[in-house]
């Protein structure tokens, strides 16, 4: 793999003496739709268990809210990359957001008429779940086509540091105050936040191809299937890519297990009201953003492979620690642990992805690397819910905690499969 090696070079040789130069204009836009809806996502998935909660107190009906929401990418997460790396990435995008917006808006009218059941509730995170997996894709392959390769690091730092304050500070905040106010506020502040987000991907500038990929002559496989095997084919036979799948599928199984009931440990063993689990959550968002600003000091410090090494260490060992603890207080400093380390492993792991995927195949080798990282979340929550109702809330997060300090010893092979490929 003699490319492999050349891009790594040049993207470390003409990185480190060169001033880092502007993101773009258009990377910006994309990067300001990408804040504004995950705002709303993080007030979503916030709101969403504390709405189960008040109709069930049951912890296994609670942790299907997080296991409908995963689902769709066992099932499309094949089908939106695929899609992804056929169409203008912006513009699907766009269509997703108008889509989202009319399923919230459908699910605050049945809130307003008090016809809203669990069933319904599962009903709606699935669908959302879905528009995920094509919004999410989409937009993870369109960041190369907006910044430079010696960026790819730096932008994907920003996006993750964004998506960190969102989902675990900003957003968890906000919707669980919202909830305490009024229930129905946090979903039409989510829906409002999907018309904005794609205003302003409409105000992105697009070429004659717009943002859809150009296949290089001889490339593109026949048909629908042979497209997404194209994918599945480039990550497993790959050295690096071939392992970060599988570590990120034992880190995906672990971490939804650990916060399937994360609501109900916080309520119940901890003692916290709604807006404390909401702060609670917002723990993680201080080390993240910490994490997403030192992963690439670290990287280049003590080298890429060891750098991730210690990212998985770290999540179990704060994971075994936060589930052992009662102290409200020590469990928000270790979930702050917990959420340097997993923004340090994305930042690292999606910048190396972009760097060595094609184009024409970002979107399908990205589905398909999701599909590991995410299809396992469902069977990770249900796992934790289950553990949970049968043993104590705390399990599910000692439980997780212990399988990634197991899958910390995979991750070792990371640093010797990354210099084998730039060496072969």
């Amino acid at each position: 793999m003699t490319s492999t090696h050349d891009e790594h070079d040049t993207h470390e040789t003409d990185a480190a003496p060169a001033p880092a130069r502007p993101l773009s204009a258009e990377f910006r836009k994309l990067w300001g739709a990408f804040a504004v809806s995950g705002i709303g996502d993080g007030i979503r998935i916030t709101a969403l268990p504390l709405m189960a909660a008040a109709l069930t107190g049951d912890p296994r009906q609670v942790a299907l809210v997080a296991t409908f929401e995963r689902l769709p990418w066992l099932l499309f997460a094949l089908v939106g990359g695929a899609v992804a790396d056929r169409v203008d990435r912006r513009l699907l995008m766009i269509g997703v957001d108008v889509l989202r917006f009319a399923l919230v808006a459908g699910f605050l009218a049945l809130a307003f008429t008090d016809a809203l059941t669990a069933v319904t509730l599962y009903a709606v995170a699935f669908l959302l779940g879905v528009t995920d997996t094509f919004y999410d894709t989409a937009s993870q392959a369109m960041i190369p086509s907006t910044v430079a390769k010696d960026s790819l690091e730096r932008a994907n730092s920003k996006l993750f540091a964004t998506s960190v304050v969102n989902l675990s500070f900003a957003g968890p905040v906000l919707g669980a105050w919202l909830f305490s106010f009024d229930r129905h506020s946090p979903f039409l502040v989510d829906a409002l936040s999907f018309l904005l987000s794609a205003a302003l991907l409409l105000r992105i500038p697009a070429g004659p191809r717009g943002f859809r990929p150009e296949p290089r002559p001889g490339t593109e496989p026949a048909g629908w299937l042979g497209q997404i095997r194209a994918g599945l084919s480039f990550l497993l036979h790959h050295p690096v890519l071939r392992i970060l799948t599988l570590m990120v599928t034992l880190l995906s199984l672990a971490g939804s297990m650990a916060v399937s009931v994360l609501v109900l440990y916080a309520t119940r063993t901890l003692g916290l009201s709604d807006t404390g689990y909401g702060w609670l959550i917002a723990g993680s968002a201080v080390g993240s953003l910490v994490g997403s600003g030192v992963a690439s000091r670290l990287s280049a410090r003590f080298g890429w492979g060891a750098a991730l090494t210690v990212s998985v260490f770290g999540a179990g060992a704060s994971f075994l620690l936060a589930g052992t603890i009662r102290n409200p207080f020590a469990v928000a400093a270790f979930l702050a642990l917990n959420g340097a380390t997993v923004v340090m492993w994305n930042v690292l792991t999606a910048a190396k992805r972009q760097e060595l995927v094609p184009d024409e195949l970002r979107g399908k080798a990205a589905g398909a690397y999701r599909l590991a990282a995410w299809g396992i979340m469902p069977v990770g929550s249900a796992t934790g819910g289950f553990l949970a109702a049968h043993t104590a809330l705390a399990v599910p997060m000692t439980t997780g905690g212990a399988i990634l300090l197991l899958a910390g010893v995979l991750s070792l092979r990371l640093g010797a499969a990354d210099r084998a490929a730039r060496t072969a």
